[in-house]
């Protein structure tokens, strides 16, 4: 009987061997063994919801970034508390928090109509104003519409609270919250609104805290804004993916 030549399992060592030879090179360059990032942290949910992802929002987020929202969520969403986010845009973020989140309400905090310039610190900020105007409260609510527990809160935070008496803010506690605001005045009013908020073990996690200086983009404020807030007490800044940071409430 004939034989025929089967070039499946060659072209799979073939394969394999290109990814050890990958493997090699990047741990000679980098002195420790790196592995291909398919062998990473991220689950099966989260490179689905990833690759689903609207394309067209501005979204900023790397997949880092995106993972560190969505993990984040999901390893606190059994403490008490509420989630919340500053900084929506068009709620791009605020997809990877939503799918994580369970059964936890989660407040949308934004103007919903671009960059509050009356926030913008001429001292220390550098940001561009009349930014992230391409949005509104009906496209974003139009976008979780299939969600459970999501709150839309329109206006300048924190001023924007007193407006929305339904969602007794004033006894409200957080276990996950994300800032996205890139300014040193709206950071540090986050920080002083949510952190003492927070529950034991809560994460305040921030965009933009290791932003490098780019047209448009520098965010010197936002570091600046933690590091006034924070000075002084004894939480650990963690700077995470990116250009995140993370603070642990731990007391």
């Amino acid at each position: 009987m004939k034989k025929y030549f089967k070039a499946e399992p060659y072209l799979r060592r073939i394969g394999l061997l290109g990814k050890l030879f990958r493997f090699s090179i990047k741990t000679i360059k980098d002195g420790t063994p790196v592995y291909e990032r398919s062998t990473l942290k991220y689950d099966g949910v989260f490179e689905e919801l990833f690759s689903r992802r609207e394309r067209g929002m501005e979204m900023s987020l790397t997949k880092d970034e995106a993972y560190t929202l969505y993990s984040g969520a999901l390893a606190v969403r059994h403490l008490e508390g509420a989630m919340a986010e500053v900084g929506v845009y068009r709620g791009g973020s605020a997809r990877f928090i939503c799918e994580a989140k369970g059964d936890k309400d989660l407040y949308l905090f934004d103007t919903f109509e671009g960059m509050p310039e009356s926030r913008i610190s001429a001292a220390i900020d550098t940001w561009q104003g009349k930014t992230h105007a391409t949005t509104s409260i009906g496209e974003v609510r139009s976008r979780f519409s299939g969600h459970k527990n999501i709150y839309l809160v329109k206006g300048i935070f924190p001023d924007s609270i007193s407006g929305y008496p339904e969602f007794d803010f004033g006894n409200k506690r957080f276990c996950f919250v994300n800032l996205d605001v890139d300014l040193y005045q709206s950071t540090l009013d986050a920080l002083e609104y949510f952190y003492p908020r927070m529950v034991l073990y809560g994460r305040i996690v921030s965009h933009n805290y290791n932003l490098s200086p780019i047209p448009g983009g520098d965010t010197p404020g936002v570091k600046a804004a933690f590091m006034k807030y924070f000075g002084g007490k004894s939480e650990a800044i963690i700077e995470i993916a990116d250009t995140q940071c993370m603070v642990i409430k731990s007391q």
